[in-house]
């Protein structure tokens, strides 16, 4: 997280966008060469790395106990206010 904040500061950009590259980047590595490479074990290590590398990435709304935990439900009352 420090060097993915290090990077940001540096570029002059927002945390999330350096999140992404550099997700995108582990992901493009992570591709298996042949079908033979795609087994269970490779697939769940694969969904794992993506895990890893989004879990910094929480949103804006982290830690702020005024904000809903729950995304959809946050959605469904606030399109609920329309009808």
């Amino acid at each position: 997280m420090e060097l993915l904040e290090a990077v940001s500061r540096a570029r002059q950009t927002g945390l999330a966008d350096v999140a992404k590259e550099e997700l995108f980047k582990a992901l493009a590595s992570s591709k298996p060469t042949d079908d033979r490479d795609d087994t269970a074990n490779a697939r769940e290590a694969r969904r794992q790395a993506r895990l890893r590398a989004l879990a910094p990435s929480s949103g804006i709304w982290d830690g702020d106990p005024d904000k809903p935990k729950d995304g959809v439900a946050y959605q469904e009352e606030m399109r609920a206010e329309w009808s």
